[in-house]
């Protein structure tokens, strides 16, 4: 059965077939995780130390019954129930990203920084920037309505020099009220835009360094 036949003019699952590191499995995280399964990514791996909490329900990809466990098994059930592809290979950990990197050396291709903190953000660029494989890094930051998500080639200076100006400590961050973190609509858009740039990166398409969304105004730059 090929359930994929119906977006074979816009990318295949063959041609998805590289290493892709999802790190964070959260609002942004958990649906870029359903996203990449619905389109046919192969090989996926995910990296979180949180378990599913109830408000995380509304805004996430999880259900009820995932309360409690662990982020990164109920995102890989749930994937695996999206795709149904013979050679998908589907990973978890459940650490910290730094504690991956320690314990396993792998080539990736394309790296997703879906963490809330600038400050994490800045300790794991410092690891990529280090490697020669990862050819993509995609970094999404919601702040309430509005979305930034940057795409950077870790192997091109020009790029590089872009995405690092964008890089900032936490205390430099502006604050938001605890209730206006996460909405569905933000997230899940979110998640669909970053397969679409997964998409772009299998099918070597132009991709832009920097995408915002304004979702109270209905923006995007």
């Amino acid at each position: 059965m090929n359930i994929y036949k119906r977006q074979s003019n816009f990318v295949t699952p063959s041609n998805l077939d590289f290493p892709i590191l999802l790190i964070g499995c959260g609002g942004t995280g958990s649906w870029t995780g359903i996203a990449l399964a619905k389109m046919g990514c192969t090989k996926i791996i995910l990296v979180d130390f949180d378990k599913v909490e109830p408000h995380n329900i509304p805004s996430q990809s999880y259900e009820i019954r995932d309360h409690d466990r662990q982020k990164v098994y109920a995102l890989e059930q749930n994937m695996n129930e999206m795709n149904h592809g013979e050679n998908r290979q589907y990973e978890s950990f459940q650490k910290t990203f730094e504690n991956f990197f320690k314990d396993h050396m792998r080539k990736i291709s394309v790296v997703i920084c879906a963490i809330d903190s600038m400050d994490e953000r800045i300790k794991l660029w410092d690891i990529i920037k280090k490697r020669n494989d990862v050819e993509l890094f995609l970094d999404p930051r919601i702040g309430g309505e509005l979305l930034r998500l940057y795409a950077v080639d870790p192997l091109d200076t020009k790029a590089v020099t872009f995405y690092e100006s964008q890089l900032y400590p936490s205390s430099k961050a502006d604050p938001l009220p605890c209730g206006s973190r996460q909405i569905i609509y933000t997230t899940m858009f979110t998640g669909a835009l970053i397969a679409n740039y997964v998409k772009k990166y299998a099918k070597k398409e132009p991709i832009r360094a920097e995408t915002i969304m304004d979702f109270n105004t209905m923006n995007l730059i």
